[in-house]
């Protein structure tokens, strides 16, 4: 709001020379995947597809993981890197910031403007597309199936390599259905787009 700055980072490397290799590896990225001639909504499906393809959620973010009758608890640390756009381009884990992070960094370099939002719990993130702003949660694209996870390694990082389009290009309408805003005032692409 017009009282408060929130920053986020980015990436959050402990080196130039991680924040070297992961502005490379980008660079690498997006020159693989965008196409001449592609529009902004193909650069940003081309985007969102790549991360939930190249990036498993890091279920050491996770206290228990329930199977069947049985809870698994987790006794590790979750790494750092997982909130970080370095996790999950380098590192190819990470959890939902570490998308967010991801997606905007590559959006960046793709020249579209991108913005981290951060709710409750949560990260996604909001694009400016046909003179609106839309919402993108690549995270809620990955969808992590519970019942698929191996009991012997429930806290393995979690893959699902068939994007959802469920939060591609929706409306705050639609996103307040399951996402949490700090406050009514956070973001929100239909009454704030002209502010934006």
């Amino acid at each position: 709001n017009s009282n408060n700055v929130i920053v986020w980072t980015m990436y959050n490397p402990n080196s130039v020379k991680q924040v070297k290799s992961l502005n490379k590896k980008a660079d690498s990225i997006i020159k693989n995947i965008i196409k001449k001639g592609m529009n902004k909504k193909q650069k940003l499906k081309t985007i969102h597809d790549y991360i939930v393809k190249n990036c498993s959620y890091d279920m050491m973010a996770e206290e228990k993981i329930k199977i069947g009758k049985k809870t698994y608890y987790n006794k590790k640390k979750l790494d750092e890197y997982s909130h970080s756009a370095y996790g999950a381009i380098i590192l190819k884990k990470a959890v939902c910031d570490g998308y967010s992070h991801a997606f905007d960094l590559l959006c960046y370099k793709a020249g579209i403007p991108s913005v981290f939002i951060g709710g409750k719990g949560h990260g996604w993130n909001m694009v400016q597309i046909d003179n609106a702003f839309k919402y993108i949660d690549v995270t809620f694209d990955d969808p992590v199936i519970i019942n698929k996870i191996n009991p012997k390694n429930p806290f393995a990082p979690a893959k699902n390599t068939k994007p959802s389009y469920k939060y591609f290009l929706i409306s705050s309408k639609q996103l307040k259905k399951d996402h949490y805003f700090y406050s009514k005032d956070s973001y929100d692409s239909d009454t704030h787009t002209e502010k934006w």
